[in-house]
């Protein structure tokens, strides 16, 4: 294992993080190319109902999966208790 403060290329997976936009951008920039955002809408404009429709299935497919709640909450509440 490696100790903290050493650089190095090789880690192991489960030293893994997922790179910020700014690395990102440094190693395209590196290759030569640049960054251009885009956004576009996931759903068809002609069809606005599309979105509507698409979360009924993901409800109805979660339906499908077990469900197992307890009568108490397991994990503390956020911030300080009163």
């Amino acid at each position: 294992m490696h100790e903290r403060g050493t650089h190095t290329s090789h880690r192991s997976s489960a030293f893994r993080v997922v790179p910020a936009v700014d690395i990102l951008d440094r190693i395209v920039r590196a290759a030569g190319f640049s960054i251009t955002p885009d956004l576009e809408l996931r759903v068809e404009v002609s069809d606005p109902a599309a979105r509507g429709r698409e979360l009924v299935e993901v409800l109805e497919l979660a339906a499908q999966f077990p469900a197992r709640h307890t009568t108490t909450l397991q994990m503390p509440p956020f911030g300080p208790r009163p």
